[in-house]
């Protein structure tokens, strides 16, 4: 039986996305990440290992999004790596069906197979996919939520798939907690009558909304519960943390040290963990510290929006120029959140001279939320992730309207200038050049050290030195890892 022409164009995008996938876990295997996780990775496997044990009350599940580290226990990740890495990159795959079907139910099979051919060009999304990180299950679950969200049965109210979505939404939250200021937003959107006339009446929005809102209380509350059953604190998805509060009393100029309270201005994963720790022990933290300066939010909020905005992926674990500059395959990878970005912009456009702009409203949650986090906290790649959602969207539907009118007098007058910037952000990220690429190899050289590759991480060392060896910040480095080769047994 021949597939119809739009299973046809799926089963060839599903095919390219295998195909890269594996291209990439292959040449990630020459990196040392996969067997020497850093950073916040290792909350996630103290999660694990708490979890195994039958530790539910241990302070990482407090502190961090506590469904990845019950994943991570669930596949045995903490003594095979690879389980995880394989199970996310099938869930990418999982992700290019759902951004097709969601394109297509909006708008049409030309803008899915656009939209899903751009997320397969976006190297950041398989960047995420093979690291011990949360960002995959999260924007898996809030694909699936979106996915929801406009499927024809939710639009015309039936409590048991409201009650879906909204169960979805909260482990999506569970996953990755920077979404939650976006929850609230999606809640109240589902008010508002997008998809005319299947959800003209208010009772049908009130039905859709009230199951929705069901759903999320179900789970946060048993959540909730069991946290407090294990640690005689009800959290319902994570403590809230000092963190908040520093980052609105500060300005933002790019580096985690202003969120610091120490001389040296060092930010380590655990940090957060400790301040859940004290919360165990009893102690309260001062409300000066854990409170929002709102006039502080207010003045840096501009200085953090344009971060937001910029076409560049800001990434204090691993290193994602990095990873371009060692793995050939990111070669194919042209996509780039600023030409995301431009092309997203022509969508909106498009949607409102068709008059269909009720269709920006299921959308609009997921940008205007991740945004706000950007803000609240700080502008890195990993909290304007969800963000990239409605762009892969209106990116693919603007990409058709612009195709359609290109024979149109004068189109070129907006043609033109899209190319040229959709060209320019992707050259940007092709050639991107590290700006410290001696701490990009000193990266490598920790995982390996984690991997207990000591020759892998003596060589790095070694690239390091020669690149920089003379700068006091790698000088420095570059002694703390070899003091850390010094004490390892041979």
């Amino acid at each position: 039986m021949t597939p119809e022409p739009s299973q046809r164009a799926l089963l060839w995008l599903l095919l390219a996305a295998i195909v890269i996938k594996s291209v990439y876990f292959v040449q990630y295997l020459a990196l040392p990440i996969l067997d020497g996780p850093v950073f916040d990775s290792l909350a996630y496997l103290r999660q694990a290992n708490a979890i195994a044990a039958g530790r539910f009350g241990d302070a990482s599940l407090l502190a961090f999004s506590p469904l990845y580290g019950y994943l991570l226990a669930l596949t045995g990740a903490p003594e095979n790596l690879a389980r995880i890495v394989v199970l996310q990159l099938v869930l990418g795959c999982l992700n290019l069906v759902l951004v097709y079907q969601v394109a297509e139910r909006l708008f049409d099979r030309r803008s899915a197979i656009v939209s899903s051919a751009l997320y397969l060009s976006y190297g950041l999304l398989v960047f995420y996919e093979t690291k011990v990180m949360a960002e995959t299950l999260g924007f898996t679950l809030a694909w699936l939520t979106l996915s929801l969200c406009t499927s024809h049965a939710f639009v015309r109210g039936r409590l048991r798939i409201a009650i879906g979505t909204g169960v979805t939404l909260s482990f999506a939250m569970l996953a990755r907690s920077n979404l939650l200021l976006i929850a609230p937003i999606v809640v109240m959107s589902l008010v508002v009558p997008w998809r005319l006339p299947d959800d003209r009446s208010w009772r049908i929005r009130l039905r859709r909304t009230l199951g929705c809102v069901l759903g999320l209380a179900l789970v946060l509350l048993a959540n909730g519960s069991w946290n407090y059953k294990n640690t005689g604190l009800f959290v319902p998805v994570v403590l809230r943390s000092e963190t908040v509060g520093r980052a609105s009393k500060t300005v933002w100029n790019g580096s985690l040290a202003a969120f610091s309270k120490r001389t040296d201005g060092y930010v380590g994963v655990f940090d957060v963990v400790a301040q859940a720790e004290k919360r165990l022990a009893g102690h309260v933290p001062k409300q000066v510290e854990a409170g929002i300066d709102w006039m502080g939010l207010l003045a840096g909020a501009p200085t953090k929006a344009l971060a937001t905005m910029r076409s560049v992926e800001t990434d204090f674990e691993y290193g994602y120029y990095g990873e371009r500059s060692e793995l050939s395959i990111f070669a194919l990878l042209f996509g780039s959140f600023g030409m995301l970005g431009v092309l997203a912009v022509v969508g909106v456009v498009s949607l409102l001279m068709t008059r269909r702009a009720a269709l920006l409203i299921p959308l609009a949650p997921w940008a205007i939320g991740a945004f706000a986090t950007t803000i609240l906290v700080h502008p890195s790649s990993r909290y304007r992730l969800p963000i990239v959602l409605p762009m892969l969207l209106l990116a693919g539907v603007g990409a058709i309207w612009l195709w359609e009118r290109r024979r149109e007098p004068r189109a070129w007058w907006i043609l033109g200038p899209v190319v040229l910037g959709c060209a320019y952000f992707s050259y940007g990220t092709l050639a991107y050049q590290l700006a410290d690429p001696a701490m990009w190899q000193l990266r490598m050289a920790e995982s390996a050290f984690a991997a207990v590759d000591l020759e892998e991480a003596e060589r790095r060392i070694a690239r390091a030195e020669a690149i920089a060896g003379d700068k006091p910040h790698i000088k420095l480095r570059i002694a703390y890892l070899r003091g850390q080769l010094k004490d390892s047994p041979p």
